[in-house]
């Protein structure tokens, strides 16, 4: 388990085939105790899990030290970041990595013809090419079984260049050389599991000359939400809810598995980052968030917070003059593309992407009708823009209502991404579990719809001078 420790993003294979292979092991789970669960579970994994990826953070503390304990010059400082990320991107990955280093040094060569043959539109001429490349290495450029283990480093490389492309056209990069850019896509403490860093939080960084308490506290605690989230989804999870539970709750374990191990990777993300010296837009996550959400609005911002903002600052903002709709679902095709091509995965993102256009259309009519803090985005508190605030009682029971059925939607969604199923995946099956259940998320997301149309009709045509909804 975890012998090479594969990241892929936002979905990561956290469990190899071996170890949830058997039938039985749902029912094995259930009859050990708690300590034979420590013993033959929690330590042997723990501690094969974590080698690789205490490998990884004493490179990032010695990225750190090196480059931020005194002060050296620039180009030496990003010569070590790339050299460090170089050097733990082949221990995790070995040839495979090259494929990566591939990716980097071309799209340099690639920015610099395009400056100087068609100007300032870097940004777009580099995402097509990069998009256009990872889906051939989808198909056919690259093996499937090297793909899987490298396409989170990709995913992760690919969102770095095109930010940094984007940034030189914007003129946000004033003319980088290629020591700067190198340190920035290799940097060891975000290329392996992420956070995606902005390149001028990657340049901050190195005037962060803080080594204090704060500082090793928030790696302590990272780092200990990561090994928790680990156990729980190895260990745990499936001897809290058994294979012998109501489908119901076998539906929401599933997911869980899924979110849980999302989690994990996360926190792995953020103290890889935090060990790098990197303390700005490094939380990665929100667990509480996602699980008792306000909205799936919520869910999508705080399943991973520094994607969103590249999603947000790079898709949604260039798209947006098209409309809010044409923006929103451009934004999850992107998502789905930087994923990768499957099935399953872009059927989740996709619905997503429907789901909370619906849900935040459908709060904000009502929120505007009743003049109530139920908007899909959360009021502050206090709130001065609203009449009914959320110490209404009816306000307040209609937003945990839309808490409840977000809650049903991430059950519905997740378990289609079952990370213990080893069978593989074709048209005929991919779906399979949805038609199970008589596709009733869809539905309800349906009716949903229909009940936002109404209310839109009626308030355009037949209450024009009480409601105070604007016409689109």
């Amino acid at each position: 388990m975890y012998d090479t420790m594969m990241p892929e993003g936002d979905s990561y294979d956290l469990l190899e085939e071996d170890d949830y292979e058997t039938e039985n092991h749902g029912d094995y789970v259930k009859t050990q105790t708690f300590w034979e669960i420590l013993r033959y579970c929690i330590r042997p994994t723990v501690l094969d899990a974590y080698a690789n990826l205490l490998h990884l953070f004493l490179v990032c503390l010695i990225f750190r030290t090196v480059t931020q304990l005194v002060r050296v010059p620039s180009p030496f400082c990003h010569i070590v970041s790339s050299v460090c990320g170089f050097y733990i991107m082949f221990v995790f990955f070995h040839f495979s990595a090259f494929h990566t280093y591939g990716l980097v040094f071309a799209s340099y060569f690639i920015m610099h013809f395009t400056v100087r043959t068609l100007g300032r539109c870097r940004g777009y001429t580099v995402s097509v090419i990069i998009f256009s490349y990872l889906i051939l290495c989808e198909f056919s450029l690259v093996p499937t079984e090297t793909w899987e283990r490298i396409r989170g480093p990709q995913m992760m490389t690919a969102m770095k260049i095109i930010s940094f492309a984007f940034d030189l056209d914007n003129g946000l990069i004033k003319r980088p050389d290629v020591y700067q850019y190198l340190g920035y896509c290799l940097c060891p403490s975000s290329n392996i599991f992420g956070p995606w860093i902005s390149y001028n939080d990657y340049i901050c960084a190195y005037d962060n000359d803080r080594w204090d308490y704060k500082w090793l506290k928030r790696i302590f605690i990272s780092f200990v939400k990561s090994v928790l989230w680990f156990i729980l989804s190895v260990c745990f999870l499936e001897w809290l809810i058994p294979n012998t539970s109501s489908l119901p709750w076998l539906v929401y374990r599933d997911a869980m598995l899924f979110r849980v191990g999302h989690y994990f990777v996360s926190y792995v993300s953020e103290t890889s980052a935090l060990f790098g010296g990197f303390t700005k837009g490094v939380e990665v996550t929100r667990p509480l968030n996602i699980e008792l959400p306000h909205s799936l609005v919520e869910v999508v911002v705080c399943w991973n917070l520094p994607m969103h903002r590249w999603l947000k600052t790079y898709v949604f903002r260039k798209t947006q003059a098209a409309g809010t709709f044409l923006a929103v679902m451009s934004t999850y095709v992107v998502s789905a593309l930087l994923h990768g091509l499957n099935l399953r995965l872009e059927a989740v993102l996709l619905s997503l992407g429907i789901y909370t256009y619906v849900e935040h259309s459908l709060r904000s009519d009502l929120s505007e009708m009743f003049n109530a803090c139920v908007s899909s985005k959360p009021c502050p508190t206090p709130c001065y823009k609203h009449k009914r605030t959320t110490n209404n009682l009816i306000v307040h029971s209609t937003n945990i209502m839309f808490t409840v059925l977000a809650m049903f939607h991430l059950a519905y969604l997740g378990v289609l991404i079952d990370i213990t199923d080893s069978k593989p995946v074709t048209l005929e099956n991919a779906f399979e579990v949805w038609h199970n259940v008589d596709y009733v998320s869809h539905i309800v997301v349906a009716f949903t719809y229909l009940i936002h149309r109404i209310i839109r009709y009626s308030c355009t045509l037949l209450l024009p001078f009480t409601c105070a909804i604007d016409r689109k």
